[in-house]
């Protein structure tokens, strides 16, 4: 499906009650936000980086000085790295700001703890779109880059509704699919299927790298190294900024993976064919889940108000379901929608 088809099917009816975004950080995730929002909404971007910001200038982006310049936006984005963020939220709950503060980063709980102990009232949703790109910088963007995208959004106790309700129009707008969790299933699930891939990834290509005839390697390469490889592109202090930020998480991940490795270099050294196929047939079977994820057996739909959209979410977070309608019927009335991947009970 084309990317301005997708887009239709996954966004639905959202009307924005926003009138101002903020974008802390305008790097390959904040700038395809601003790219995807500014049909819809006034931006307002910053980047640390004046080089970035002369490049969002002149894409077209409102750009500010300095990333407190951003105080008349209706609702912040935090686009950074992860412990830039915590930053930056731990500044908006000691300022009193009370605007809504989304994040995009791809951990959860260090943010989460950060909010939790400031203003656990402050208006704030955590969030991650999984649709990143060994690509980096302003330039990297796209508009399209969330269209049909798996989109985490932590939904916690103290969430507040109407924070909850507009950042789910903005994931929306953007293409996205979002997604109930906890922080803490979160980042277990994403060290095994993002974080650990990175690491894969990186054993893959330093299983040749430095060799005297390396290159002899790299000619030979085909379709499996460029798959796996893909990710190892990125800029190596990126990814290990968002790995030592899940460090347990990920650490965890990588030892079981690296259990799994021994035990089919086991079978491989005996020559044992029956227990190297054994050994594949569950990946290959978890890939054709993955092809089929957005087949729904179910669905639960809801006509509420925020307060019950959020107890809705808390109940089917850390399930295989996701937000497929949002339509803002009232003041504070919506008409809402859950597709589920999987059997209840």
């Amino acid at each position: 499906m084309d990317p301005i088809a997708t887009r239709a099917a996954t966004t639905g009816t959202v009307t924005l009650r926003i009138q101002h975004v903020g974008i802390q950080g305008l790097g390959l995730i904040g700038s395809s936000v601003a790219r995807s929002l500014q049909p819809h909404v006034r931006i307002t971007g910053f980047d640390p980086d004046p080089v970035t910001r002369e490049t969002a200038i002149a894409s077209g982006v409102t750009v500010v000085e300095e990333s407190e310049d951003l105080s008349q936006c209706d609702l912040v984005l935090l686009a950074a790295p992860t412990d830039t963020n915590c930053e930056l939220l731990a500044a908006e709950i000691a300022a009193g700001s009370g605007r809504i503060v989304a994040d995009l980063g791809s951990v959860k709980g260090p943010i989460e703890e950060i909010w939790l102990k400031g203003d656990s009232d402050f208006p704030f949703v955590g969030t991650h779109p999984m649709s990143g790109s060994e690509s980096s910088g302003f330039a990297a963007g796209s508009a399209d880059l969330f269209v049909g995208a798996p989109w985490p959004v932590a939904v916690h106790e103290r969430t507040e509704p109407t924070a909850l309700m507009t950042t789910l129009e903005i994931i929306k707008i953007l293409g996205g699919r979002p997604i109930p969790v906890s922080s803490a299933r979160h980042d277990a699930e994403v060290a095994r299927v993002s974080h650990l891939a990175q690491v894969l990834a990186g054993a893959l290509g330093r299983g040749a790298a430095g060799l005297a005839d390396e290159h002899v390697t790299v000619n030979l390469a085909g379709g499996a190294y460029r798959d796996g490889s893909r990710v190892s592109a990125g800029p190596p202090d990126r990814t290990a900024e968002y790995l030592n930020a899940n460090g347990p998480n990920a650490a965890e991940a990588v030892r079981v993976a690296a259990a799994e490795l021994l035990e089919v270099a086991e079978a491989l050294e005996v020559g044992d064919a029956t227990a190297v196929e054994q050994w594949l047939t569950p990946a290959h079977r978890l890939r054709g889940a993955f092809n089929t994820r957005w087949e729904p057996r179910d669905t639960v739909e809801l006509t509420g108000t925020g307060v019950e959209v959020q107890r809705l979410l808390l109940d089917q977070r850390d399930r295989a379901v996701w937000v497929t309608e949002l339509h803002q019927t009232g003041d504070d009335t919506w008409r809402f929608a859950l597709d589920v991947a999987e059997t209840s009970g």
